[in-house]
């Protein structure tokens, strides 16, 4: 596999991976009652404890907004390979698709002013910060 493929696969797991963890996150404290109602209900109790200190960002807020933009049209690229691909009998046909698709997400990144991996980063750093992620989820929100 080329280094730009790999890098993509990089790109795309992550771009997915940070979209699935904002509305996660957004969503998380739903879940939360169940679990300490089981272990109650089975004589465990649990104890909270004191969150993690969080890391500072250094995702300026112009930086945000084109890791954001990127990854917005990404997600718009990515929906049309699928639907593509979708419709693909031929494994040469698929794999151009693909290949396409591939130049298309690398090449937005870069329009936007980014290189793959200052996106892959800025995702990471998103991830890893949950008051990024609703912040980075609602500007996707207001984006699309």
């Amino acid at each position: 596999m080329s280094y730009a493929k790999k890098t993509l696969t990089m790109l795309l797991a992550c771009g997915l991976l940070a979209g699935s963890v904002a509305i996660a996150g957004a969503q998380g404290t739903q879940g939360q009652g169940y679990g300490q109602q089981q272990g109650q209900q089975q004589g465990q109790s649990y104890t909270q404890t004191q969150p993690a200190p969080q890391q500072e960002t250094t995702l300026t807020e112009q930086e945000l907004d084109k890791v954001v933009d990127a990854y917005v049209d990404i997600r718009e690229i990515q929906r049309d390979v699928e639907e593509k691909l979708a419709n693909v009998e031929s494994s040469d046909k698929a794999k151009d698709i693909q290949s396409k698709g591939y130049e298309q997400m690398i090449s937005t990144v870069e329009k936007h002013g980014l290189d793959v991996p200052a996106y892959n980063s800025a995702l990471q750093e998103i991830q890893a910060d949950p008051q990024l992620q609703v912040v980075f989820q609602e500007k996707v929100d207001a984006a699309r």
